[in-house]
């Protein structure tokens, strides 16, 4: 995305509130004008947990919008590999986003999409752990990563050279989540208990039948 802000400044962070009042080009108008032949569906578009909406747009732009949101949030996030699209496209994108009325242009879209993240960015403590790893959230972690996490645990306790494979040592998983890593390890013949400071987590943990104990592992061990 930086090489777009250089063709276009009015992209840049410290320009949002310019690009706010700046006109929209004659090459978006002539394409805006096409656009009300063009179909219209709202477009919302799955961002940090939530989806977002970005009005009623052209269908003909749908794709690019969401490519922009992308490079937005790689841009927000400092990672990933840039993404740039050419002046005319992003133009037509900034042309339907004032015209939907949801946002005023690219960069509000801009503004807006830093702001979702750092509403989504929960701090590093007990609070902030347990606000993001939910019920909903805790149930899906579960359910997507349990055949990957069993083939992990099992590599480790290979790798970890146990006497016996492990067979009767008390093992301890440290940031245990929902003990996806307890029934492998279990039917390796060890008796692994779980820790972890996400409630819901060690809720789902229990359902299953693992040990788990509640705590910091930036704290004394109880």
């Amino acid at each position: 995305f930086a090489g777009v802000a250089k063709r276009l400044p009015w992209c840049t962070s410290d320009s949002a509130s310019a690009h706010q009042s700046r006109p929209v080009s004659p090459r978006a108008r002539g394409r805006l004008q096409l656009m009300p032949q063009t179909k219209r569906k709202p477009l919302c578009v799955d961002l940090y947990g939530q989806l977002r909406a970005l009005g009623e747009l052209p269908t003909a732009v749908h794709t690019d919008a969401r490519t922009l949101v992308t490079a937005l949030a790689r841009e927000a996030s400092g990672r990933g590999r840039p993404i740039t699209l050419s002046e005319d496209r992003l133009d037509a994108v900034d042309a339907a986003l004032r015209a939907a009325g949801a946002f005023d242009g690219v960069g509000a879209l801009r503004t807006a999409v830093a702001g979702w993240r750092r509403q989504t960015r929960m701090k590093a403590d007990a609070d902030g752990i347990n606000a993001y790893y939910d019920a909903e959230r805790s149930d899906a972690y579960t359910a997507r990563l349990a055949g990957p996490q069993a083939a992990l645990a099992g590599r480790c306790l290979e790798l970890a050279g146990l006497p016996d494979g492990g067979r009767g040592s008390l093992l301890l998983d440290v940031g245990c989540g929902s003990c996806l890593s307890s029934a492998p390890l279990a039917a390796a013949g060890s008796v692994p208990v779980g820790l972890d400071l996400a409630r819901e987590m060690l809720l789902v943990a229990r359902r299953s039948g693992a040990e788990v104990v509640h705590a910091d592992m930036s704290r004394p061990l109880p």
